[in-house]
């Protein structure tokens, strides 16, 4: 039974938008939606500074450490690609240049996997969830209806890219 105030707001409702904005400030996502890229004329979509979405199903990762022969773009890459759910064939590397957005900025030792496998694994698993959930909103039914597989979500009889 879902309960509403006088305005017809759930309490669950609520809380998944108060959650969305406020992982939004925190990870600075952008809008995220099925076929948005395309219907709004653009290429891409940016759900976090993390990664970016083209609307040619390719996810290009924003590495923010300097590559010295131990490819820990790569690393990283799987680590947003896995929660994602992305298709590896898809995702692409971007070693973006100094920016204070991306925190520090310090490549050594074992650093680079150990100090942003957090905000990458959270940032793809987000980057899921939300694409779940808005297909949910668009095609029907419930987000538990719908998963994440290889690039594409299923669900509902239906499947999106």
């Amino acid at each position: 039974m879902t309960i509403q105030n006088a305005r017809g707001v759930s309490r669950r409702a609520f809380l998944v938008g108060a959650s969305a904005a406020g992982a939004a400030v925190t990870m600075g996502w952008g809008s995220l939606a099925p076929g948005q890229a395309q219907a709004a004329g653009h290429a891409m979509v940016s759900p976090s500074i993390f990664f970016d979405i083209h609307a040619d199903n390719r996810v290009v990762v924003h590495i923010a450490k300097a590559e010295m022969g131990q490819h820990v773009g790569t690393a990283l890459a799987q680590v947003v690609a896995d929660e994602l759910e992305a298709d590896w064939d898809t995702v692409s590397i971007d070693y973006v240049g100094y920016d204070p957005a991306h925190g520090l900025h310090v490549t050594g030792g074992s650093w680079s996997v150990n100090r942003t496998f957090d905000a990458l694994s959270r940032a793809g698993a987000a980057g899921r969830i939300a694409l779940i959930e808005a297909d949910a909103a668009k095609l029907g039914g419930a987000p538990c209806d719908y998963t994440a597989e290889n690039g594409v979500i299923p669900g509902n009889g239906q499947s999106v890219t």
